[in-house]
């Protein structure tokens, strides 16, 4: 599948749901526009991905060829784990609304999703730089020989706020 570059390719059908849904978003939901901006952002993509064909109604085949195509794109898996989460809340909603909730079968929608192993290297945490024991030494002979709030405070920035924190409470 391709990806569509132009803005103007829709299908109206789609555009109408999507505003339903912006609506709930910004109503009922309360998100501000940069949240549901984004939110929209990934619905457009699924309908990229799917050739603009109509949202409803939704199959196992429909989500089963879009998981396969955006894992291809060799896109992020937190992206695509976001991605996923996203169009589930959506096709969620759409399950409960009256003109639309035989179009969405809800026991499928848990097939938005991407392997176990996926899913914990999406969630993984960054790498956290950790401090040497000798800065940690260092920062404490600073505050024990304190002599001066401003040295103190200087010293204190290169360390992360725990540490010197840990610091404080074992220092007596």
């Amino acid at each position: 599948m391709k990806v569509h570059n132009n803005k103007d390719i829709c299908n109206p059908q789609n555009e109408r749901i999507k505003h339903k849904y912006r609506m709930y978003l910004m109503g009922p939901k309360r998100l501000d526009k940069k949240t549901w901006t984004k939110i929209m952002e990934h619905i457009r993509h699924y309908e990229e991905l799917n050739d603009f064909a109509p949202l409803l109604p939704l199959t196992t085949d429909k989500i089963h060829n879009y998981v396969g195509n955006i894992c291809a794109q060799n896109l992020s898996l937190s992206y695509i784990d976001q991605n996923m989460k996203i169009l589930r809340d959506f096709f969620e909603w759409i399950t409960h609304q009256k003109q639309y909730a035989n179009s969405v079968d809800y026991n499928i929608l848990p097939y938005f999703s991407l392997t176990n192993n996926q899913r914990k290297m999406a969630r993984a945490p960054k790498y956290q730089e950790s401090y040497e024991i000798e800065d940690i030494f260092q920062l404490h002979k600073a505050s024990v020989t304190y002599k001066g709030k401003k040295e103190l405070e200087t010293k204190s920035s290169e360390l992360s706020q725990n540490h010197y924190i840990f610091i404080q409470d074992y220092s007596g």
